[in-house]
């Protein structure tokens, strides 16, 4: 296969702007004249004037969604705003309402003082990579008067996952959240009330202020835990930021770790629905088993939310995401949407009148382990080239370099939203992963 990685002297335009967007620090990286070269692009890539904005909870999300509606009702934009929202809340209402594209004030998972803009398509979906660069380009501003008018997105996303089919309307079970007070505090909690639930909260309040590390991952959550374990509820729910990853928490308080949100609902979904799974690389093999078990197609894409649902798309699969807690069903919304996982979620505990401990037992037990390394970047390719030497197995470099073998896999990428490499390695064979990744790290420190 062709090695798609990014040359060196793109990596830190990757970093900023990339197929997840623009990012970096408002005033020093994301300026005004910046933000208006990219906004000109979008604007003559959609070829319509009508376009929803929402943001994050972050503290300069106000300040830069008022920019960026400023310059595009410069262009003549007729700007709706859905305030602060959840990610996927956006893009749903993108494609429900019949925008042009959208536009999300966010940085995601990155901390503070980071920020940045996403941009939809018409579809409601994320821009493509060919697409995407077709934006890095800008072009001439136009010139007219538009008009700026607000919405209420949430209502709709939440009406929208409420009358799915897999949704029951009475799951009353006890909650627990940590929506870490970022822009999926209110659609969680109102999504979980209108089913009957009784929420117990932490970090509910959209400030932007992180209390705790954004990354919902199992070591992140661990006041969550402590509310779980101490009120004796069901369940806990871990957020995001932007509200498009969710974490589990079983009802002993046992953080279950990012990557068992999507095994759990695909192994459900497909009992409703069969048809193609799509995922990306680094996703946990638990899905793929689960996908075998139907008999079902599995795919593989490259890392990045929007290459994912490429594929999808391409194959028409009935659901995917990504093993960082992002569930994607296309016939709802095409883009990671924790509140449609929290919903399902409850509702499968209610319809199978069992425990998450229990229904976990169902999944296959692998082990997994994520790295970040910090490399000089100048070794990217060597180190590469080592790693293939080392480890034996069925090689993929469309996306960094993955190997699989029959007992374990690993995948070593550049990240393209981090100054970092990712190493993930995943195994039945737990001792089997210590020795991988000690051998990686081996190398890398061979390559100072």
């Amino acid at each position: 296969m062709v090695d798609c990685d990014l040359d060196l002297n793109n990596i830190l335009l990757a970093m900023f702007f990339s197929v997840s967007g623009l990012r970096g620090i408002v005033g020093k990286d994301l300026t005004p004249d910046l933000i208006r070269k990219y906004l000109s692009g979008f604007y003559q890539v959609i070829g319509g004037d009508r376009i929803c904005i929402g943001r994050d909870s972050r503290r300069d999300s106000s300040e830069l969604s008022q920019i960026v509606s400023n310059i595009l009702t410069s262009f003549g934009g007729r700007v709706t705003d859905v305030g602060v929202a959840p990610t996927p809340t956006v893009l749903l209402a993108v494609r429900k309402l019949g925008f042009d594209g959208g536009i999300i004030i966010t940085a995601s998972h990155n901390p503070y003082p980071y920020n940045g803009l996403k941009f939809v398509h018409r579809g409601g979906r994320f821009f493509f990579y060919h697409e995407i660069k077709r934006i890095s380009e800008g072009g001439d501003s136009p010139s007219g008067n538009g008009e700026i008018t607000s919405t209420d997105g949430i209502s709709l996303h939440l009406n929208e996952i409420v009358n799915h089919p897999l949704v029951e309307e009475e799951c009353r079970l006890k909650v627990g959240i940590d929506p870490v007070n970022g822009s999926g505090c209110m659609a969680l909690k109102s999504l979980l009330g209108r089913l009957g639930c009784k929420v117990f909260a932490i970090n509910d309040q959209p400030t932007g202020i992180f209390s705790r590390p954004p990354e919902p991952t199992a070591d992140s959550l661990s006041a969550l835990s402590k509310v779980v374990e101490e009120n004796r509820l069901d369940i806990g729910f871990g957020l995001d930021p932007d509200g498009d990853r969710l974490s589990i928490v079983d009802e002993q308080g046992v953080p279950l770790g990012e990557e068992y949100t999507l095994p759990l609902l695909v192994n459900e979904y497909l009992d409703y629905k069969k048809g193609p799974v799509v995922v990306n690389l680094s996703t946990s093999r638990m899905t793929e088993e689960i996908a075998r078990d139907f008999n079902v197609p599995f795919y593989r894409a490259r890392v990045g939310e929007a290459n994912v649902v490429e594929q999808m798309l391409k194959v028409s699969a009935v659901i995917g995401g990504e093993g960082n807690g992002g569930l994607i069903i296309p016939e709802v919304n095409l883009t990671r949407d924790a509140i449609l996982a929290a919903g399902l979620v409850v509702s499968l505990i209610r319809r199978n009148q069992t425990k998450v401990s229990e229904l976990v037992r169902i999944v296959p037990k692998f082990f997994m382990r994520k790295e970040r390394l910090s490399i000089n970047l100048k070794i990217w390719k060597q180190l590469k080239s080592l790693i293939a030497k080392e480890f034996h197995g069925e090689k993929d470099t469309t996306d960094g370099i993955r190997i699989t073998n029959e007992k374990i896999w690993i995948h070593l990428r550049l990240s393209r939203t981090e100054p970092v490499v990712r190493l993930i390695v995943e195994s039945q064979d737990r001792k089997m992963v210590e020795d991988y990744i000690h051998r990686v790290s081996q190398i890398v420190r061979s390559l100072g």
